[in-house]
């Protein structure tokens, strides 16, 4: 027979599974209701309509989306298990490298600084870019790439690079040039 005080714990720790079963269950139907309603991030649903590029599939993307749709194209090139780009976007195309190296070259330097693209994996596409961005016809955005890449030892005079640089940018708009670009030489960008 069971004393008061023992029935007393049994209830209570009874009760305490019951809560947690209850709990593990809400849980698991909340993971499973959401978990198919997930469509991924932007770029996962862009690399899956944009994987293979055709003709027709180029002529009909939208100037204002050219060159994301591109960038998800080469994007889905590169291998998931080592996760390089520079292992495979230096080895495509010209105008599929340019690209790439503009855009990336462009987006970093918004979000991390002249200092934060050189010191990082994304600096590697630095020459390339500066290439690229001869190669579209941003001659100046190119020139100032190229005097940052010579004076990149010299630490104390890359601020005043890093402001012609992006003021180049800024007036050349290197990424309009590339939707330019891929419009004129479009058998650069197909997989076919």
């Amino acid at each position: 027979m069971l004393t008061p005080v023992t029935a007393a714990i049994l209830t209570e720790n009874s009760l305490y599974f019951i809560f947690l079963v209850i709990a593990a269950m809400a849980l698991g139907v909340y993971l499973k209701l959401t978990s198919g309603t997930k469509k991924g991030s932007r770029a996962d649903i862009l690399m899956e309509k944009y994987k293979t590029m055709d003709r027709q599939t180029l002529e009909s993307i939208p100037d204002g989306m050219l060159v994301d749709a591109v960038i998800a194209n080469l994007m889905s090139k590169i291998d998931e298990k080592k996760g390089d780009d520079y292992l495979t976007i230096p080895l495509l195309s010209p105008g599929r490298c340019a690209v790439y190296s503009i855009w990336l070259t462009v987006k970093e330097l918004e979000s991390k600084g002249l200092q934060g693209f050189l010191s990082g994996k994304p600096g590697r596409f630095a020459g390339l870019a500066a290439d690229g961005l001869e190669l579209v016809g941003a001659e100046r955005s190119g020139g100032a790439m190229r005097e940052i890449l010579n004076a990149a030892e010299d630490a104390t005079g890359l601020p005043e690079l890093e402001n012609r640089l992006k003021n180049s940018i800024s007036q050349e708009n290197p990424l309009k040039m590339c939707v330019e670009y891929i419009r004129a030489n479009p058998d650069e960008f197909l997989d076919e």
